[in-house]
Formats: C-alpha cells, sequence, structure tokens
C-alpha cells in the first residue's frame, strides 16, 4: 500500500507499508538443505530474507523565509529544506543450530537443528523486553537441546531476530549564485 501527498507548496510525503511472507525450501542459488538432505522438504519455512512487515515514510519540506519579501530576515531564513526517510521492518527468521561435535548421527551435516527440549516450546524461547535488555539472551537457550544421535525436531527460521529502525534527516539550503 502506497500513499503519495502534497499539502501546499511547502510539503510533500510518501508512506509505503507492506504486509508479506515468504516460504520456501532454499533462499538461495546455490544453498544446501539443511538437516536432511534427502527429504528436502523437511527445510520448508520461512525464507531467510522474510520480512514480515516493512514501513517506510519520507517528507520533504520547503522551510518558508520569515519576514518580508527582500528584507534581510527573509534572505537568512530563506531557501532551506529539510528532508528525512524513515524505515521500520521485521527482524529476518533464523534457525537455532546445535553443536555438530555432539551429533552422533551417521552423515549429520555441519548445521544440525536442535530439538526442543521435553515439555518445551518455540514460544518458550522467546523472550521479552527491548533488544538491549536481550543483548546476552535473545532468546531462551534452555528451551531447546541438542538433538545428538537423531535429526533435531525444529524446523528452519523458527525464530525470529530484532526488528529495526532507521531515520534519515538532512537539512539543506539553496540560493542563486551571482552571475557576472
Amino acid at each position: 500500500t502506497k500513499l503519495r501527498a502534497r499539502f501546499g507548496r511547502t510539503l510533500t510525503t510518501n508512506v509505503a507499508y507492506t504486509l508479506s511472507r515468504s516460504r520456501d525450501t532454499l533462499s538461495q542459488d546455490g544453498a544446501l538443505v539443511e538437516h536432511d538432505a534427502t527429504r528436502p522438504e523437511n527445510n520448508w519455512g520461512l525464507s531467510d530474507y522474510d520480512r514480515t512487515h516493512r514501513l517506510t515514510t519520507s517528507f520533504m519540506l520547503d522551510v518558508p523565509a520569515i519576514g518580508r519579501e527582500a528584507s534581510v530576515v527573509s534572505a537568512l531564513t530563506g531557501g532551506w529544506t529539510m528532508a528525512g526517510i524513515f524505515t521500520y521492518q521485521s527482524g529476518t527468521p533464523f534457525s537455532v543450530i546445535g553443536n555438530p561435535t555432539r551429533n552422533a548421527f551417521f552423515a549429520q551435516v555441519a548445521r544440525p537443528r536442535v530439538s526442543l527440549a521435553p515439555g518445551k516450546s518455540v514460544e518458550d524461547a522467546i523472550l521479552g523486553g527491548s533488544v538491549q535488555e536481550r543483548l546476552n539472551a535473545y532468546f531462551d537457550v534452555t528451551a531447546f537441546t541438542d538433538s545428538l544421535d537423531q535429526w533435531g525436531n525444529t524446523g528452519r527460521n523458527i525464530l525470529r531476530g530484532p526488528s529495526q529502525m532507521q531515520l534519515d534527516l538532512t537539512v539543506g539550503r539553496s540560493f542563486p549564485l551571482a552571475a557576472r
């Protein structure tokens, strides 16, 4: 969904929102099937690049001059522009990977998936709070256990990383150069 508007001669805005979901077994050419290569359907899950929500807004404001036209105050305050762009997007999904040296299953891959701990679910692994509060423990690792001598029972990209926000602002001024 996209909305574009101009308010008078001074403000122009754009707003765009995307709600999406992307699923696949491999998110890029040349990628390897994690887990059990003989059953690629077990790799079905959120795409590595999935972003459920994405909001982008931008604006450009021509700041009107203060004072009467052709005055010193008008000359100093005229020609200014302020612009910005704001982006918010959901975090990317990721898989929980176990310790390959503890997995003794024949022909186990180098990135083995873990199993859910007894009595635990994926929802138990999701911790609350801000990203800064969770820097040392983004998700609850006790909700998982190494799969040891079997294929792990967790899916691909079952957790989601932190969302991201970015704001870029600029202030500029235009003025005529005298011709000789």
